[in-house]
């Protein structure tokens, strides 16, 4: 493992350089070019970039080919010339910057604290395998930030900095896995794109936690509607006023799920849209808890064989309980007096098999028998409910489990009817 040092007011010797990034001689023998540093490394080298370091490039696609190996990644770290401290760098003392141009960091790579400025548009492992690990960087993007590649991975730890886009404001995604964690999205004007992702082909996977995404423009769409295999999960994140979530187009479409998500004016519990509908958290209508799982089908939701899925519980339990669960709605449903029936509205349990308790059972005994079966009623029920319903219809579902084991058991609401909403109360009854 070899040291490095990046620095503008370097004389580009490069001799002797030691890992003490507090001692003047390294920096006075600095490199002053980053492709020039580059070029000298090798897997599992570490280069010190001073956190004043200013650099301006203007070729037609400025390209970034880090070195490392997938097990041995090259690290870059911004520190303070003076005490050798780990120091992010500021807009107004250090950045690396693209005149209108495009930026392409690709490689093996982690880099702590730099700044990177691109005069167009920004690629991250674009249309190569890659690795690349943003610890605490800023990235300042006028129109797209591409992350397109069939086999990569971006996990971009933002702590206490922002990707920032000036002008168009969109991510375009193909493959991969992209994570943010910690630290800020925004976008310093009204944005021309009105989607934060655009997924354009081939699926990906998007996770974001912990990220202040209040300063996204308002009004902007989370993702495209047809998201291509895709999930997009975001828990416990900061959303921009007038966020929406669309209806997912094509049954290829993933999840797009947000948990503990909200602008900071209430508390989203949690939202799952897929391509058979959406269920998200109401305080409106709800029992003891002050919320309930609202679920809408789409019109893609089909009776018995394509219901609209939702994991409403995960506890422990015995072995063999009778598991309940209660639910309200409008007078939905096919039955009597509008009752959801067993074709349209069921419960499924998962749950540990007696026999073998690393095996699962999944017990679907609460939906009409066979496809073919004459559909029959879900039961009434005479629970209490908070809700501003009109001709409201109480129901629940019941299952007993029956060889059974202690352990996990999932309760899963489904609504199979098309077009269709019911509150399901998400205080499953154990007994």
């Amino acid at each position: 493992m070899a040291y490095w040092y990046l620095y503008d007011g370097g004389d580009n010797t490069n001799t002797s350089s030691t890992s003490d990034p507090s001692l003047a001689a390294n920096w006075t023998n600095a490199t002053d070019d980053i492709l020039a540093v580059i070029a000298l490394t090798s897997a599992g080298d570490i280069v010190f970039v001073a956190s004043d370091h200013t650099e301006t490039e203007s070729a037609i696609s400025f390209t970034l080919a880090f070195g490392g190996v997938i097990g041995n990644k090259v690290k870059y770290i911004s520190v303070n010339r003076t005490t050798g401290a780990v120091e992010a760098m500021q807009d107004s003392t250090g950045k690396l910057e693209c005149v209108g141009r495009d930026l392409n960091i690709i490689g093996y790579v982690w880099i702590c604290g730099m700044n990177f400025v691109s005069g167009d548009d920004m690629y991250i492992a674009a249309n190569t395998n890659g690795h690349i690990l943003l610890d605490s960087c800023k990235l300042s993007v006028p129109d797209f930030l591409y992350c397109e590649s069939s086999n990569h991975e971006i996990e971009i730890k933002a702590i206490n900095s922002d990707i920032l886009f000036t002008t168009e404001g969109t991510f375009r995604l193909r493959g991969g896995i992209l994570k943010i964690i910690g630290g800020s999205i925004s976008s310093s004007v009204a944005m021309t794109a009105t989607t934060l992702f655009t997924v354009i082909s081939e699926g990906c996977t998007v996770i974001l936690k912990n990220v202040d995404l209040s300063g996204v423009y308002d009004n902007t769409t989370l993702i495209t509607a047809a998201t291509e295999r895709s999930e997009v999960r975001l828990t416990r994140c900061k959303m921009w006023a007038g966020w929406t979530v669309p209806d997912m187009t094509t049954p290829y479409s993933g999840d797009v799920i947000l948990e503990s998500c909200d602008t900071g004016n209430g508390y989203n519990y949690f939202l799952r849209v897929n391509f058979y509908g959406r269920t998200q958290q109401d305080t409106a209508n709800h029992k003891t808890l002050d919320f309930s799982a609202k679920m809408v089908s789409s019109a893609n939701a089909k009776e018995w064989t394509e219901p609209l899925r939702f994991k409403l519980s995960e506890f422990y339990a015995t072995a063999n309980p009778t598991l309940t669960v209660e639910y309200i709605h409008e007078a939905q449903g096919s039955g009597s007096g509008g009752a959801l029936q067993d074709d349209e509205f069921w419960i499924e349990v998962e749950y540990p098999d007696s026999t073998d308790e690393a095996l699962g059972k999944l017990d679907q005994s609460n939906r009409a028998s066979t496809i073919l079966a004459t559909p029959a009623d879900q039961d009434n029920s005479t629970e209490s409910w908070t809700e501003n319903l009109t001709g409201e219809v109480k129901q629940k579902s019941e299952i007993t489990i029956s060889g059974g084991a202690a352990g996990i058991h999932t309760v899963w609401a489904c609504l199979a009817k098309p077009s269709t909403t019911v509150y399901v109360d998400p205080d499953v009854t154990v007994s």
